[in-house]
């Protein structure tokens, strides 16, 4: 069944694929190595033209590598790791929330994630067709929000002390609030510990 279902949502034309890919969603969730079989055709997924597929595809992916191995893990880390460098803001969004998944099978992977997020404001994102600078200030807010979670394993925290400092001086005010809740965490776990 779960062939069946990666060949819908890879060559069916109808919106039967979207209906396909939250039953291999399912599956993900509760048996990963079922849908782990299908690595290869997941892995293409990732590039198909239809951008809600990539997008769910991507999130399937975190959820295989989350409740996986460091085998399953391997088999998608790099075309995982390609999508800090999407132009899709959604795509890249779905990355971050999955990167603790993959780091704690590959915790070096880190470095790029934290290079991606120093250098933000020279992603180009596209949102209509038209370079997105509201799409760089959201994925500001991605990375923030990856960083509450993740801070205290960092290998990395004085760096992303320095993201999170810039992210508050930040013009936009959602970006400001969220780096001032993320100093604000930080700040209570270091006065609980």
């Amino acid at each position: 069944m779960l062939k069946d279902l990666c060949d819908i949502m890879e060559y069916d034309p109808s919106a039967l694929k979207y209906q396909a890919q939250k039953v291999v969603m399912e599956f993900a969730k509760h048996q990963p190595l079922a849908v782990f079989a299908y690595h290869d055709q997941c892995k293409r997924l990732l590039h198909h033209e239809n951008a809600f597929l990539r997008y769910g595809m991507v999130s399937i992916i975190a959820m295989l590598m989350q409740v996986g191995n460091q085998e399953m893990a391997s088999s998608f880390r790099e075309c995982y790791m390609e999508n800090l460098m999407t132009q899709e803001i959604a795509a890249f969004g779905n990355t971050i929330k999955g990167m603790p998944a993959l780091l704690q099978w590959f915790p070096e992977e880190e470095k790029k994630l934290l290079m991606c997020a120093q250098n933000i404001n020279n992603h180009v994102f596209y949102h209509h067709g038209q370079v997105s600078i509201p799409c760089q200030m959201a994925a500001r807010r991605q990375i923030l929000g990856f960083l509450k979670d993740w801070f205290r394993k960092s290998a990395y925290p004085k760096e992303w002390k320095d993201f999170i400092n810039e992210c508050a001086m930040c013009q936009e005010n959602k970006v400001q609030k969220a780096a001032k809740q993320v100093m604000r965490m930080l700040n209570k776990k270091v006065v609980k510990e």
